[in-house]
């Protein structure tokens, strides 16, 4: 099943994106995300988000999550 993800506008304090999945708890409000489009593995969607930005990595808390479905 594909989900919609979405990259932070803002870098963390380590100098990462964060890319979060629609239901995540920590997804930040819609003015500080980016929609980077439906993927079916957070894999692709961090390789995607590479692309655009220099450094993004998985949001933890979606992580453990994907790895449990």
């Amino acid at each position: 099943m594909s989900l919609f993800y979405y990259a932070e506008k803002r870098m963390s304090v380590s100098g990462t994106r964060l890319v979060h999945n629609a239901g995540c708890p920590n997804l930040p409000e819609a003015r500080e995300r980016i929609f980077l489009g439906s993927f079916l593995h957070m894999g692709f969607v961090v390789q995607a988000a590479n692309i655009w930005y220099f450094r993004a990595g998985p949001c933890l808390l979606c992580l453990a999550r994907h790895r449990r479905e």
